[in-house]
């Protein structure tokens, strides 16, 4: 269930017009079996920008994600990111 409904997500309502996110300034620490990714999440279309933090958790030789959040950048009009 949680799968199909990311699956809806990025591809949009009706199998069409979804949105793709691309990371940007990814910065990746590793310690042991944890990594801790930081990164700007640029959304299109619209343009959007989500300030991002994920944890990983090395199980069976595999990275899987135990953590997202993100949260809009807000972008004053016609300037640039406010951090």
């Amino acid at each position: 269930a949680i799968m199909k409904s990311w699956e809806q997500i990025f591809m949009g309502a009706g199998g069409e017009g979804g949105f793709t996110i691309s990371p940007t300034n990814v910065q990746i620490d590793i310690c042991g079996p944890t990594a801790i990714c930081s990164c700007v999440e640029e959304t299109s279309p619209g343009g959007g920008k989500l300030e991002a933090l994920n944890i990983y958790r090395r199980e069976d030789g595999q990275w899987r994600m135990t953590l997202h959040m993100a949260s809009p950048i807000i972008m004053p009009r016609g300037g640039s990111a406010m951090f």
